[in-house]
């Protein structure tokens, strides 16, 4: 059986590497994932090819996007990749266009935390061609996509991951899984695009009274969006401006967005 061999390589700050090798994560990881051989696969990183090699094994075809030029050699290797089922594409995946793969993408990957969140709000501009997401993220990341209402923890990565998807942590993995070992502890999302039945009318003005209304969490609503709302069109939306943004749901969310696109 062909097994996952490192070749002295020297994991990378800049590109926040760090490999997956606990064979029994990596197992349970595939089978959570539970791919079809014809699935439209990307797999985000290859690494070392922990996932890849697993991966190859049982689709017919499937994309590796990779940075590391060091890295892919290493993945041709670790992979089935003279099978011929591999596309490596060596480049930052953050600009990447994905509208050029086709529809019911499957995105997985153990990602460099210094790009989880500009990720997770780039897969936003294509979740119509998205069937699910299955990323590695440290803990803390993942336990804010999956916040809700009334915690401290929930923001604006919270409610934007909320609007466009159903989120659910499904597996949390020890910083002992990897090499070299993280400081923090990771956890795996699953992200599966939702039907939105109650729509924002302008998804740039929702973006923005996001961000406004998490801009200093302590102060109210009134405060935080009296640069866009008077006191009146406040008290029109039915929404307390005394409240904090992390008592709001996604609804009232879309509640304040439309009524500012309305005025």
């Amino acid at each position: 059986m062909k097994t996952i061999r490192n070749y002295h390589y020297q994991a990378r700050k800049r590109f926040g590497q760090n490999f997956l090798i606990d064979e029994m994560i990596i197992n349970k990881i595939i089978s959570l994932i539970s791919v079809k051989e014809d699935d439209n696969l990307i797999e985000i990183g290859g690494g070392m090819g922990a996932l890849s090699l697993p991966l190859s094994k049982k689709l017919n075809n499937f994309t590796i996007i990779e940075l590391d030029r060091d890295l892919i050699a290493i993945l041709k290797n670790n992979t089935n990749f003279d099978k011929g089922n591999i596309n490596i594409i060596n480049e930052d995946v953050l600009k990447v266009d994905f509208n050029q793969f086709n529809n019911n993408l499957r995105l997985v990957g153990n990602l460099p935390y210094n790009i989880s969140t500009p990720l997770l709000l780039k897969t936003i501009d294509c979740v119509d061609k998205i069937q699910d997401v299955h990323f590695m993220l440290q803990k803390e990341v993942a336990l804010r996509i999956c916040a809700n209402p009334n915690n401290k923890i929930y923001g604006r990565l919270s409610v934007l991951m909320a609007y466009y998807y159903h989120r659910q942590v499904i597996l949390e993995v020890p910083f002992t899984s990897f090499s070299p070992q993280p400081k923090v502890q990771s956890a795996i999302v699953r992200l599966v695009p939702r039907q939105i039945k109650n729509k924002v009318l302008n998804l740039s003005n929702f973006h923005k009274i996001i961000k406004l209304s998490f801009a200093m969490r302590r102060k109210t609503l009134y405060n935080n969006l009296k640069t866009i709302f008077n006191v009146q069109q406040l008290e029109k939306t039915g929404i307390n401006g005394q409240r904090r943004a992390e008592t709001l749901s996604v609804d009232e969310f879309i509640t304040l967005s439309n009524f500012y696109e309305q005025q």
